[in-house]
């Protein structure tokens, strides 16, 4: 174990059985960090009350990191489904649905936060139909239609986001 390796709690804000199976994580602190890495690291550092960056007060320069892991995590899971490989789909699927899942949270300001059953109201900038679509891919994880349905999801999470973007410069400039 690297001197950087730390054990955390997963805390309740983010403990949802899709995505942590156990109630501890062993994670690598380095002193600078500036990318995505493990599905939501900075909210297990925020919520275990660990100094880091705080990505969901800058989402413009952050989402654009979500952005850039979801362009090389994508072409992955097409080619497994293509090629029909079952094995590290469910993983490379978690990898993506985290992904976009931080991308929802930080555009709308917020670092992420799970439950059980997952549900959206307190998110504002939001897909239609977000807690139907969301629950099916996490429920089905290796079907092509669950890779199709997160595709279309950060498509229309990028521009709300950008939308909002918009709105809120033409707003400061009256």
């Amino acid at each position: 174990m690297s001197e950087n390796m730390k054990k955390l709690q997963v805390p309740i804000e983010l403990f949802h059985p899709f995505f942590f199976s156990e109630k501890e994580i062993s994670l690598d602190l380095p002193e600078q960090i500036s990318e995505t890495g493990e599905n939501f690291y900075y909210e297990l550092l925020f919520y275990n009350g660990i100094e880091a960056n705080r990505p969901w007060t800058n989402p413009e320069r952050f989402v654009a990191l979500i952005q850039d892991e979801w362009f090389n995590v994508k072409p992955i899971i097409e080619e497994m489904h293509h090629q029909r490989k079952k094995d590290g789909i469910k993983e490379a699927m978690k990898k993506a649905i985290g992904l976009f899942l931080q991308f929802l949270y930080w555009s709308n300001g917020k670092p992420v936060f799970l439950k059980e059953q997952l549900v959206f109201g307190e998110i504002r900038i939001k897909p239609v139909n977000l807690e139907e679509r969301v629950g099916f891919i996490i429920s089905r994880p290796s079907l092509y239609h669950s890779y199709v349905q997160l595709c279309e999801l950060m498509i229309e999470q990028e521009k709300l986001f950008a939308k909002n973007i918009m709105i809120k410069k033409a707003s400061s400039r009256s």
